[in-house]
């Protein structure tokens, strides 16, 4: 359908009213016949002008008709992205007011309850809850450590139970041991060197209650080893098991009989009872004696200080860098260790020198 416009209508009726005019006639006719150029003109130009005008009405409408449509399409975008916007802007509000309302209602109802130091209060299904921090279990209404050294997690060193943790330990004494374990009573356990992982011995801790003090446990135990005799026409002997030993210095006291069995009967200066005799040591006052040193076993080794006292004569034999065989004979003298000095006495019940050994490590 062609939309017309004003000014073409009016050009039409215009020219209608012309044509059916009868003065229009009635002057041509006495005109020849011919109508007026000028009027003429007129009606061929005003229906050019008309038709010109028509399209061109008809333009400018399809030019506001597609302007309308180009605004409006724009206004459609910009309210679709303006909701768009609106949209995401509700939505982060929203997540935010979620988020915000969450936690004061946490807060809200933590207020209410007393988790302790080591907990932190959160909102499980809609709880208030104490969680425990790790290293803690809820115990009896409140965070407590969990012990985690029963699981014995260290693969070298001494299981240390801390607040919320562990580490593994690596002590040089059993005094040092006692006090990373509280609980640990005589026995058997790992020391370490310089407190060194690479640098374990065996020791076995005595006395834990009172003065922890350490020993070497000597693993040779036959006949006639780690035997110190007393000879006077009979023989006493004691045996050692293990041997207190300073994990500082590597000195053995070998007086110290702590760890001992004894076998036999022997007196001296007439009447006096041999009880124990010196590690190491032999020792005589009619007769001969011996005594062996066995290191086998240990991460020790001998380093060679004996000594030759009273009205006597001795020797020994070096069998390798942990075994050391003395013999001593005469009257009341000895063969008998001596780091710190030949001992003035006979070394018997009590008596003893020092013995020095050395830390092989593995």
């Amino acid at each position: 359908m062609v939309r017309r416009s004003a000014w073409w209508i009016f050009a039409t009726l215009s020219t209608a009213c012309l044509v059916q005019n009868p003065d229009f006639e009635a002057s041509a006719a006495s005109d020849g016949g011919a109508p007026p150029q000028g009027e003429l003109t007129l009606l061929t130009t005003s229906a050019d002008e008309t038709d010109t005008a028509a399209t061109a009405g008809s333009d400018s409408d399809s030019g506001a008709t597609a302007s309308a449509t180009a605004s409006a399409t724009a206004s459609t975008t910009a309210s679709a992205t303006d909701a768009t916007d609106t949209a995401s802007t509700t939505d982060t509000t929203d997540t935010t007011d979620t988020a915000t309302s969450a936690a004061t209602a946490a807060d809200q109802l933590c207020e209410r309850i007393e988790c302790g130091p080591d907990a932190t209060c959160e909102l499980l299904d809609g709880d208030a809850t104490c969680v425990c921090a790790p290293g803690f279990s809820w115990q009896d209404d409140a965070c407590v450590d969990i012990d985690e050294c029963p699981n014995n997690p260290c693969d070298a060193g001494v299981c240390q139970n801390l607040l919320g943790d562990y580490t593994c330990a690596f002590p040089q004494t059993c005094a040092e041991l006692k006090a990373i374990v509280p609980a640990a009573g005589d026995g058997a356990y790992q020391l370490y060197v310089d407190g060194e992982p690479a640098k374990p011995w065996p020791v076995w801790c005595h006395d834990m209650a009172g003065a922890p003090r350490e020993y070497l446990t000597l693993p040779k135990q036959g006949d006639l080893q780690n035997i110190a005799n007393y000879v006077n026409g009979s023989l006493r002997s004691t045996q050692y098991q293990r041997l207190r030993i300073e994990p500082a210095t590597w000195i053995v006291d070998t007086a110290d009989a702590t760890f001992t069995s004894d076998f036999g009967f022997a007196v001296y200066d007439t009447n006096k009872q041999v009880k124990k005799v010196a590690y190491g040591a032999a020792v005589v006052c009619a007769g001969s004696a011996s005594a062996n040193v066995d290191l086998r076993d240990t991460p020790f080794s001998l380093v060679k200080q004996w000594c030759v006292g009273g009205t006597t004569n001795g020797s020994g034999s070096f069998g390798g860098t942990q075994e050391w065989n003395v013999t001593v004979g005469g009257i009341c003298g000895w063969n008998a260790p001596a780091h710190d000095g030949c001992p003035s006495v006979l070394p018997i019940n009590g008596a003893g020198g020092e013995l020095q050994l050395a830390y092989m490590a593995p």
